[in-house]
């Protein structure tokens, strides 16, 4: 049926051809150049211009449809291709949840082959090459991905925990660097950088960066935590300044410290430690008496102590003590500690009388039987002494009072600003059943400043 069409259309063009060229038998000069000119009836130039037309159409139409036809076969094959990759990607995915990175890291190979612009099945295999101990691959792999898509932030935070898996912290302080660039407040890439300058002890740098992670002001437990960690790092930023010289700046950042957390004890004290450094010891010790009203830390009143007996002023700090007792009188810690003064000025007897009187009241714990010891000691009440010296190993001449971390239960012999063993500022109180082998690691039981 279409052929027979075809066949009426060209009879009726060519006897439309024959008919025209009949009635119009005129002729036109179709001049190309000065030398080449046809003379041609009208209705031959026509009628070529008409065929020239037809002719046009119909390559452009073998065009299209030699374009569709190349298309669709294209389409079929990267459609088969991404149906391999995919299926690939779902095995090596359930190889690597079975702890089998080998396997996994050949079926993404082969889904990455089908389909190489997948960032997914790249992380994937980068993922496989690291379980699979080749950390030098992943990291080639996950570079690739930077080539392919820079700045994909995705790759950029694969290659920055991969570097800290390797230990390579230039590598991922550089990643993190990079990836800030791009977005300033990346709570990743703040964390990540932080805490690589905590471990190198930037502590100028780490309270920067934490400053910008509490004002993303996020509210809740975590913003506790985040300006918890930031007191801490500000207080080191001051120690650090101090120790440089810097005494005015030190006080300003340990002020903000501070302002952040005014129940930031090691922040009290270094202010303290500032003023005397200045030679304002009456500002010091006003700065600590207060402070000690406030929060009452032994540590405050250990450095009130000792800022008396420097200064040759003992009795001052027997009658602060004494003060304090008979505003807290069932404060067992400043009693021990009125004892261990006692000692210090070898005001045995009183030392003696007033534990004895604990021991009466059923206080009697480790420190207790240390301080007691010693007093019977210099009273030299050998057997006595011998007896209570028994389960006190390890004290040294000083007697410090003995301090437990509230937050991990670690025990140490002497007040710290932060805890050496879980990482956590201005956790440290003191602890009369302290013993120098219990370093214990049982669940928190306070609150801390922890990283």
């Amino acid at each position: 049926m279409y052929s027979r069409i075809i066949l009426f259309l060209l009879v009726i063009i060519i006897g439309a051809f024959f008919y025209l060229h009949t009635v119009n038998p005129a002729e036109v000069n179709f001049k190309i150049t000065e030398d080449w000119i046809f003379i041609l009836p009208v209705t031959v130039l026509v009628f070529f211009g008409f065929f020239a037309g037809v002719t046009l159409a119909v390559f452009n139409s073998l065009f299209v449809d030699a374009r569709r036809v190349i298309k669709d076969i294209r389409v079929r094959r990267e459609k088969r291709l991404r149906e391999q990759s995919e299926a690939n990607y779902r095995k090596g995915t359930a190889e690597l949840l079975r702890g089998n990175p080998e396997k996994a890291r050949q079926f993404f190979e082969k889904a990455l082959a089908a389909n190489p612009q997948d960032i997914d099945i790249l992380l994937c295999l980068a993922k496989a090459n690291m379980e699979a101990k080749r950390p030098d691959e992943a990291m080639k792999i996950l570079e690739s991905g930077l080539l392919k898509d820079p700045g994909n932030m995705e790759v950029l935070s694969a290659i920055a925990k991969d570097s800290l898996i390797t230990r390579d912290s230039y590598k991922a302080a550089k990643t993190f660097k990079e990836m800030l660039e791009m977005d300033p407040k990346n709570p990743f890439a703040l964390k990540g950088l932080r805490d690589l300058r905590i471990k190198e002890s930037e502590w100028e740098e780490a309270s920067e960066l934490q400053k910008r992670l509490v004002s993303r002001g996020r509210n809740g437990e975590d913003l506790a935590k985040e300006k918890g960690l930031l007191t801490g790092l500000l207080y080191e930023s001051a120690v650090e300044l101090m120790n440089e010289g810097n005494l005015d700046g030190a006080e300003q950042i340990a002020k903000e410290a501070l302002k952040n957390d005014d129940a930031f004890i090691p922040a009290h004290l270094l202010l303290g430690d500032l003023h005397l450094t200045k030679g304002k010891h009456s500002d010091a010790i006003k700065l600590w008496d207060k402070a000690f009203e406030r929060y009452n830390d032994e540590a405050l009143f250990l450095r009130l102590e000792d800022t008396y007996l420097k200064a040759s002023d003992p009795q001052k700090i027997l009658d602060r003590y004494e003060k304090a007792i008979a505003q807290r009188p069932g404060d067992i810690n400043l009693r021990l500690l009125l004892s261990r003064l006692y000692l210090r000025l070898e005001m045995v007897d009183n030392a003696i009388d007033e534990l004895e009187r604990l021991a009466s009241e059923g206080e009697e714990g480790f420190y207790h039987r240390i301080l007691l010891g010693e007093a019977y000691s210099r009273r030299e009440q050998g057997s006595k002494s011998a007896t209570l010296f028994k389960t006190a190993l390890g004290l040294d001449k000083e007697l410090p009072p003995p301090f437990r971390c509230t937050r991990c239960n670690h025990s140490v012999p002497d007040w710290q600003p932060r805890c050496q063993d879980c990482e956590s500022w201005n956790t440290l109180r003191m602890s009369v059943e302290f013993s120098p082998a219990s370093t214990s690691h049982t669940m928190p039981t306070g609150e801390g400043h922890n990283r």
